[in-house]
């Protein structure tokens, strides 16, 4: 009878302590910050979920100090940190141009002369596999589902457009040009959709041609504009979906997958170089530092070069994140002027020159009245100030207004996030957390200190060393400087986020009155933006922006 007692006692026992355990490990698994944890099983079990709007951006344990075993492959590197130049060198890789540093990728269509430029460096991959930049064929078949538009420059006076659906672009893409203006009702799809129908039709509830938009597609066309022509297509989220667990880097440090997917609103002077670049260095490539216009390999994953279908699918699909940041449009237009009109690199200076037929560098004050011109039509073709003046669709890019872009004066409810320039630190990697990329790639992400020309197109990774600390992502750059303003709330202390003209410290400088009126009125429906945003330290809804922008907007949301 005794023995039986201690035999259930024990029994009761076990029972107890394995209880505990399974207890002990939930919590294990329930105790952290959002991020899936793989189990052995391969399944996939969510921790807590907490908002990436109240993450602290600042977390002195979030920085990547690299060990030993990040460079001998024990620990998870991303792959563009993980090229060894000597390497490189022994194995004397040769390219189509006899260079042992970079090759054009293997799925672009021209070969340009100087494949320094335009190639991928520092990798073989992107010189003997068709795939690069692509990680698998599915992602390439996706991206390859482009616009049927052709191009002949046989007669040598530039590029003419042939076949009929590229003639049909050029007539839809000029047609909505030539209205100068976007109608800028903020919320299109849902003045359009009654929210009882879940804001839907049989053609999607986004459509910019519908809108009065320039279609998704007319930069393909000479001398037209599109409203998505810098729409960036991140290429899948999660660090074992780009195969960065491969080659030795089965020690996946943090990497998450994701059903976001991240569709990033490229605007002109406003940090567009920067996102390149961490597209460029997601994808694999080494020199992603280089100056990126003229590489081919991040140009695939344009949102304008899809087929009409396939765009508005991506319009419409949810599991799609939008995201687009905002700069104050006076230092905007101001870090425009020194830096491409009146700034020391001198192809830039005789690029608008040209362009736009002037007469030398204009003063600031000279610029800003040449493009205060009212327009009555889009100058398509030629070289004359005519095409400087006036701000509409014909306006270059690089002082168009913000909301000119990717269908955020008729769309602005499509963007879960709208961000700021004065908080790029802590916003740029609320986006990336959101997406799944900041554990795999932002963190890893590093610029280091050095100068950078604006003109090298060829730029070697970063060479690590134990005890070196990544800067991730927008973290902590030179570039950041502590300001103080009389603008905040508090009368506190703002951080400020730069170009190499640091254009806010000189806005006193080069503003007048006159000017400052000036710059209100041309780019007044970027200020009732930016006044919105300017002061929050989180990234803003692009629903809730909408909502105070227009009456009618909040009036159909209430509904």
């Amino acid at each position: 009878m005794a023995l039986h007692r201690r035999q259930v006692l024990i029994k009761l026992l076990l029972v107890l302590l394995f209880v505990v355990a399974c207890l002990n490990f939930f919590i294990a698994i329930d105790s952290g910050d959002g991020v899936p944890i793989v189990l052995p099983a391969g399944r996939s079990v969510l921790k807590k979920e907490t908002s990436p709007l109240n993450t602290n951006t600042k977390s002195v344990a979030d920085a990547i100090t690299i060990e030993a075993g990040h460079l001998n492959g024990n620990l998870y590197l991303p792959s563009a940190l993980r090229t060894n130049i000597d390497n490189l060198l022994r194995a004397n890789i040769a390219t189509d141009d006899g260079n042992p540093w970079c090759c054009l990728i293997a799925s672009a269509l021209n070969k340009p002369k100087r494949i320094t430029c335009h190639g991928t460096c520092f990798l073989p991959r992107a010189c003997t596999d068709q795939l690069y930049p692509f990680q698998s064929s599915t992602e390439q078949s996706f991206f390859h589902q482009l616009r049927n538009v052709t191009f002949d420059n046989r007669r040598g006076m530039g590029k003419f457009v042939v076949g009929s659906e590229a003639l049909e672009l050029q007539r839809k893409c000029r047609a909505m040009n030539a209205r100068l203006h976007p109608p800028y009702q903020w919320c299109h799809q849902w003045l359009q959709s009654d929210i009882d129908d879940n804001l839907r039709n049989d053609n999607g509830i986004i459509d910019p041609y519908e809108a009065n938009l320039p279609p998704a597609g007319c930069s393909l066309i000479p001398s037209t504009r599109s409203s998505y022509q810098n729409l960036l297509l991140f290429p899948s989220t999660g660090s074992s979906q780009r195969g960065d667990n491969k080659e030795g880097n089965n020690n996946l440090d943090g990497g998450t997958t994701t059903n976001n997917k991240l569709a990033f609103c490229g605007i002109a002077k406003n940090g567009i170089t920067n996102w390149i670049q961490l597209l460029r260095f997601i994808i694999g490539a080494p020199d992603y530092l280089s100056v990126p216009y003229q590489k081919h390999d991040w140009k695939k994953f344009q949102f304008d070069s899809l087929d009409d279908q396939v765009q508005l699918n991506i319009l419409n699909d949810e599991s799609y994140t939008f995201a687009a940041f905002f700069r104050d449009p006076a230092e905007r237009l101001l870090s425009l002027y020194l830096d491409k009109i009146n700034g020391s690199d001198e192809r830039w200076k005789n690029h608008f020159v040209s362009r736009y037929g002037l007469n030398g560098t204009p003063s600031f004050e000279e610029f800003v009245k040449m493009i205060d011109r009212e327009r009555t039509s889009c100058p398509f073709n030629g070289r004359n100030s005519a095409r400087l003046g006036g701000i509409d669709w014909c306006t270059d890019e690089h002082w168009a207004p913000q909301t000119f872009n990717c269908g955020l004066s008729e769309f602005l409810p499509r963007f879960k996030f709208i961000g700021s320039l004065n908080r790029i630190e802590h916003q740029a990697k609320q986006v990336l957390q959101h997406v799944g990329l900041w554990e795999s790639y932002g963190r890893y992400y590093h610029e280091e200190k050095t100068f950078i020309p604006h003109s090298s197109c060829v730029v070697p990774p970063p060479e690590l060393k134990v005890g070196d600390t990544l800067s991730g992502f927008q973290q902590q750059q030179h570039r950041m400087i502590e300001k103080k303003t009389s603008r905040t709330k508090d009368q506190g202390t703002m951080k400020f986020a730069h170009h190499s003209t640091q254009s806010q410290s000189k806005l006193d400088k080069y503003y007048t009155e006159e000017l400052q009126e000036i710059v209100k009125r041309l780019y007044a429906n970027d200020y009732k933006v930016w006044n919105l945003i300017k002061d929050e330290e989180d990234l803003v809804s692009g629903s809730e922006l909408a909502m105070k922008l227009s009456s009618t907007c909040n009036e159909k949301a209430i509904r």
